[in-house]
């Protein structure tokens, strides 16, 4: 039997295609999969979660349903913050495609996309804030590390991963409030890191492209998605669609293209993320993450490659078809059988060739 998501999700989707004005239905497994994505420590979200257990305690267990307007939860960007989560990161996918047609649904409302909503609903987390940790002569600022993990920067840029052992120095209130606040900014900033990081994927999947007032507003001045934005490689386009040049985000937030020259967004008539749609047109680099082998694939495909003498051109021809044989079965791991499969074509096609 169908879920009331997907049956929900089925009969509006062509209406909110079409800018229809379809009542909103705010279903009780959706409210409570926005339970788990409210960030802690935000008042906001405290009240919001309230509110939502009191909605759901008056609903059937099964099926129940309420009209979004009648909840007074869309105007709450707590609540619509945690639907984004929900709609990047929740492991339903009838969920998933529930809270992302009721962020389309508010966006429609406000003159935006869904895309423009959600970046206005991005926190800081506290990143914008200097000293958030007062060891009382020593103060401590949050940051993020390369795998995302939140950190504690001294005025002297060294980094924590862990609030730091006091000193005799230090005034022991504000120590003890500091280690108390540590784990719930840490919490926050991992969780919206996560949200932001699969955010920005699927943006470079979609081809979705930023107005340079756009890009310099909601990517280069916001604290959270300036941190993200510097570990990738930004692309200009003209008005054809045409990639330009490519540039990065330095630690200062200036912008350099890949010659090193400064670069002047509004030379650019949108901004984006470039992507490799077809594996036929990954490059080396991004083959071997895309299509890296499970153990047993790769021994298979070290031994083949010595005994056919493949090249490194070829290695890579096998892995390319290899990675197209396990979309195919809906595999994200590439396995030892699609390279045996992928290495049989190729030896099929080496005593064709020898064979003419």
């Amino acid at each position: 039997m169908r879920r009331l998501d997907e049956v929900w999700f089925t009969l509006t989707k062509p209406h909110m295609r079409q800018g229809a004005n379809v009542p909103m239905q705010l279903s009780r497994e959706l409210l409570e999969a926005s339970l788990l994505y409210l960030l802690p420590g935000d008042r906001n979200a405290e009240q919001v979660v309230q509110h939502i257990q009191s909605l759901c305690a008056a609903l059937p267990r099964r099926g129940g349903s309420l009209r979004a307007e009648q909840t007074g939860l869309l105007a709450s960007e707590a609540f619509l913050y945690a639907l984004s989560d929900v709609a990047h990161r929740y492991y339903r996918t009838a969920i998933r495609r529930h809270a992302a047609a009721c962020l389309r649904y508010v966006a429609m409302q406000r003159g935006l996309t869904r895309h423009q909503l959600e970046s206005r609903l991005v926190p800081s987390c506290g990143l914008d804030r200097g000293g958030i940790f007062d060891y009382g002569p020593r103060r401590f600022t949050l940051g993020l590390g390369n795998q995302h993990t939140p950190l504690m920067r001294d005025a002297g840029g060294r980094l924590h991963t862990s609030p730091p052992r006091p000193r005799s120095s230090d005034d022991v209130v504000l120590v003890a409030r500091a280690r108390e606040l540590w784990p719930t900014y840490k919490r926050r900033l991992a969780e919206a890191s996560r949200t932001q990081t699969a955010r920005l994927e699927q943006a470079m999947i979609d081809g979705l492209r930023w107005p340079p007032a756009e890009f310099a507003r909601d990517i280069v001045g916001h604290p959270l998605l300036a941190e993200l934005a510097r570990r990738l490689v930004w692309a200009g386009y003209d008005a054809q669609g045409a990639l330009l040049e490519g540039f990065c985000l330095a630690d200062d937030r200036s912008l350099a293209s890949e010659t090193y020259q400064t670069v002047d967004l509004e030379r650019y008539a949108a901004i984006g993320l470039p992507h490799v749609r077809t594996n036929s047109a990954a490059q080396g680099p991004v083959l071997e993450d895309v299509a890296r082998p499970d153990p047993g694939g790769l021994t298979l495909l070290r031994d083949a490659a010595d005994a056919m003498r493949l090249s490194a051109r070829g290695y890579h021809r096998v892995l390319r078809v290899a990675r197209t044989l396990a979309d195919l079965d809906g595999e994200a791991k590439v396995g030892r059988v699609h390279l045996a499969e992928a290495l049989s074509y190729r030896a099929l096609a080496d005593e064709v060739r020898r064979a003419a």
